[in-house]
């Protein structure tokens, strides 16, 4: 949780305007993803989810209070498993 806090903590979130833009560039989307989700039963990827949406939860909210849309996403490159 601290790790991802941290990391957000380096970039500047929030919805700028087209002064704000012109001097220094923010960031108005963030995703935040849980990969190598093809390791689980594609019925637990909401579980994933939601354990990365509570990891998250103090930056997110820091992102959401500064104007910025995040969304938290379970997701992979293949499919390796088959149910």
């Amino acid at each position: 949780e601290r790790a991802v806090t941290e990391i957000l903590a380096c970039f500047r979130p929030g919805r700028g305007n087209f002064l704000t833009d012109f001097f220094s560039r923010r960031i108005d989307r963030i995703l935040v993803a849980a990969t190598k989700a093809d390791h689980l039963h594609h019925e637990s990827h909401d579980r994933l989810q939601a354990i990365v949406r509570r990891l998250a939860d103090r930056a997110v909210a820091r992102a959401n209070f500064t104007g910025a849309e995040v969304d938290v996403v379970a997701l992979a490159a293949v499919r390796a498993t088959r149910e």
